[in-house]
């Protein structure tokens, strides 16, 4: 990456998601932690696919990836996608080398931060 300071964002977005404060999941507080751990269960991608078919064929883009060491969010992004398939959404799907943090700097500059660029439109007319 030739830009230093846009790097340097890079590598603090990608502490961000990937601190302990980022996610509520790692809360201390048992009952707590069991009302979180309950919440993303029930809102997990898989739990409600179903019921957004029409909503998700909507979309303009979709993309689904994981890291290949990641095992259980791998195996998600792989189901994931067969389900995608089975209801002719359009979409791309990519499993990576890596795991759930290595890459994040890495994924950001070159898939994410492209995919918005070309995918995301402000144009009213366009929507």
């Amino acid at each position: 990456m030739e830009n230093r300071p846009q790097a340097e964002l890079l590598e603090k977005l990608g502490r961000l998601m990937t601190s302990p404060r980022f996610s509520l999941v790692r809360h201390h507080d048992p009952p707590r932690r069991g009302f979180i751990c309950s919440k993303w269960a029930a809102n997990a991608p898989l739990a409600m696919i179903d019921q957004y078919v029409p909503n998700l064929k909507k979309l303009h883009a979709i993309v689904v990836d994981a890291g290949a060491q990641d095992t259980g969010i791998a195996a998600t992004v792989k189901t994931l996608d067969q389900i995608l398939c089975q209801y002719s959404i359009p979409h791309a799907f990519e499993i990576y080398e890596g795991n759930h943090i290595n890459r994040i700097v890495e994924r950001l500059e070159t898939k994410v931060l492209p995919f918005f660029s070309s995918s995301l439109s402000f144009d009213r007319a366009k929507r």
